[in-house]
């Protein structure tokens, strides 16, 4: 047949197409498998078009790219992990809850942002909720010095969050301190694009939700890494995929690389 003759040409490894339960059945694993390690386990997670875009580029629209079966997904793998984080930029933007909304809630993951300059509006829908679950504003610096009088630009976030602060701004170094600091054992990132460059070089596996769309002049995720890693190329193991509705659904574990800083603000 077409596909025997196909096949023939297939070189392993090659993607194999599995279920929903199996995937998450792997993730569990994976997390399991990690807990007694420094580093939690950390998996990145978002949507893009055909041309690897996560929004429109100069607009304040909001682009959906995930289907309601993939969306119902992505908080199946929030209910799976501890913590959720996203980058300042998308928190000012898009004013997340970063809650599970479908399906059998098991919890409420706490939500992290990255913010070096403790920007999250005190109106925000992310400091509103801390009553329900913890949010942690992560930024470089001296925790002392940071909270004390007119160093901290909102006294009021005070009340409402909890504040991480890390000597090194790298990803790597922050999500040590979570795991250490905050107990967290499993960390979703789910963007914007400078999170998404940052987590892409160290997170353990990505989960990416591939729209059938093009957005010419999109912003994308992955387009704008520093000079030295122009020539890098990350290559997924481990490679599952399936499909929901038409969005094409790929799970893969990423090799883990240097790390970025995370003190600029993710588009």
């Amino acid at each position: 047949s077409h596909l025997l003759e196909l096949l023939r040409f297939v070189r392993k490894p090659f993607i194999l197409f599995i279920s929903m339960d199996e995937l998450f059945a792997r993730i569990r694993e994976r997390i399991d498998a990690t807990a007694e390690r420094a580093m939690p386990y950390t998996i990145l997670s978002y949507a893009q078009s055909l041309d690897g875009s996560i929004a429109l580029h100069n607009s304040d629209e909001r682009l959906i790219l995930s289907s309601e079966a993939s969306m119902r997904m992505t908080h199946m793998l929030r209910n799976s992990c501890d913590a959720i984080a996203i980058g300042i930029g998308t928190a000012l933007k898009d004013d997340p809850r970063l809650t599970v909304r479908f399906g059998e809630v098991q919890h409420q993951p706490a939500a992290i942002v990255f913010d070096s300059s403790l920007r999250l509006p005190t109106k925000s829908k992310l400091a509103q909720t801390s009553d329900k679950r913890r949010v942690i504003l992560v930024c470089k610096g001296n925790r002392t010095e940071l909270l004390s009088g007119e160093l901290f630009p909102k006294p009021e976030l005070r009340s409402l969050v909890e504040i991480l602060t890390v000597a090194q701004g790298d990803l790597r170094s922050a999500l040590l301190a979570l795991k250490k600091v905050a107990g967290f054992k499993s960390i979703m990132i789910e963007g914007g694009a400078r999170m998404i460059q940052s987590a892409i070089k160290i997170a353990d596996d990505t989960l990416l939700t591939i729209a059938p769309i093009f957005v010419p002049g999109g912003l994308r995720a992955v387009d704008s890494f520093s000079s030295a890693s122009k020539d890098l190329v990350l290559r997924l193991t481990n490679q599952y995929s399936f499909t929901l509705n038409n969005d094409t659904i790929i799970y893969g574990h990423l090799p883990s690389l240097h790390h970025l800083e995370f003190d600029e603000e993710d588009e």
